[in-house]
């Protein structure tokens, strides 16, 4: 039976800070299984980390960073389904192509020489 994976947890900004102040003091394996233990991911730690050193300057960067790779992003996928769609086209026009030369090739008759 599959895992069902749990939703993101809401951290309030005493447990952030309580998690911030405990790990700040390990590093490596040790910040790693603490993190673990804690159930916080990495990237949220360093996110809060972040955050706490630039005083919250790196939330506003950091969306505004979000959004310009989602829309960079939304782009490249257009494109690359544009581009899917153009080889999927090729692709039947050749085949298209290729049947109906080989249907519409005049049949000349067999000559018997006498």
């Amino acid at each position: 039976m599959a895992d069902i994976p749990k939703p993101p947890r809401a951290w309030s900004v005493a447990q952030k800070v309580r998690v911030l102040a405990d790990a700040g003091q390990l590093d490596g394996e040790e910040l790693t299984a603490y993190l673990e233990r804690e159930g916080v991911k990495l990237a949220e730690y360093e996110q809060w980390r972040l955050a706490l050193d630039e005083g919250g300057a790196a939330s506003t960067a950091t969306t505004k960073r979000i959004r310009q790779l989602e829309r960079e992003l939304a782009r490249k996928e257009k494109a690359l389904a544009e581009a899917a769609a153009l080889l999927v086209l090729k692709k039947n026009w050749t085949s298209c192509l290729g049947r109906s030369r080989a249907t519409s090739a005049p049949s000349s008759p067999a000559r018997t020489s006498a």
